[in-house]
């Protein structure tokens, strides 16, 4: 019995889909837990202290991407001038 690709690819896929929902549903999990502590320890000051912290790391990372998107854009645009010589 021969695999044809469609069937590897499409097992490939899913496997990884299937991986994929599991990290999503341990990281919902494990933010749950932790914002159900941090609400019992420290109260609605520490829910919003917690949200602030969210914030600033959600804009440090989109910034960061960016820096890393222009720097690789640079990088291969040499790297293709250098080609073309």
């Amino acid at each position: 019995m021969a695999l044809s690709p469609i069937n590897i690819v499409s097992g490939r896929i899913l496997k990884v889909l299937s991986l994929n929902a599991i990290a999503t549903l341990v990281k919902m999990l494990t933010s749950f837990v932790s914002i159900k502590v941090v609400a019992v320890l420290i109260g609605p000051t520490g829910i919003a202290l917690l949200g602030q912290l969210n914030n600033f790391t959600s804009i440090f990372l989109a910034a960061s991407t960016g820096v890393s998107i222009m720097v690789l854009r640079s990088i291969l645009q040499k790297m293709l001038s250098h080609q073309a010589k």
